[in-house]
């Protein structure tokens, strides 16, 4: 494996992976980055199951409070009761557990398409489209390459992003 940073001039790739396959497959990766700018880090999945989360939690509390308020009312069989309790809590406590999952990743993914929304703002300032490699977009964009075989090079953005090229 071959690390290759774009901010150390003085890296010399010491093998016989020349720096011209490196060139053109970092030119792929920016070109396909920049193609899928506007997929990247959807939310509205998530957010559709948040909502859906939140209203079967609504759901549950409501019939977890007309349980309670029966039991008062009514005399209940205790075990029967505690049961059906037990039972509604837990599907409360389970929607809850993955309602926070659910918005952890959604406020992840937000965080990540900011921080690649500058890193595509880069990419659009460019003059035209990405046809040959630029050692400015390469600066600009790139923390480093990785070169593991002539075959398998990646590239790891500024974003943190890392794609094979």
């Amino acid at each position: 494996m071959i690390k290759f940073c774009p901010f150390r001039r003085r890296n010399a790739i010491k093998s016989q992976i020349t720096t011209h396959p490196i060139k053109a497959a970092g030119t792929a990766a920016l070109c396909w980055v920049f193609s899928i700018k506007d997929t990247l880090f959807g939310t509205a999945e998530l957010e559709t199951e948040r909502l859906r989360l939140q209203e079967e939690m609504n759901v549950v509390a409501e019939l977890i409070e007309q349980c309670v308020a029966e039991n008062a009312r009514v005399a209940l069989d205790q075990t029967e009761y505690q049961k059906k309790y037990d039972g509604l809590a837990g599907r409360f406590n389970r929607a809850k557990g993955r309602l926070s999952e659910v918005s952890q990743a959604i406020t992840e993914r937000q965080a990540k398409r900011e921080k690649i929304g500058r890193f595509v703002s880069a990419l659009e300032k460019r003059d035209g489209p990405l046809t040959e490699f630029n050692e400015d977009d390469w600066y600009s964009l790139v923390e480093y390459a990785t070169v593991y075989s002539r075959e398998d090079i990646r590239f790891t953005f500024k974003n943190g992003m890392e794609i094979k090229a």
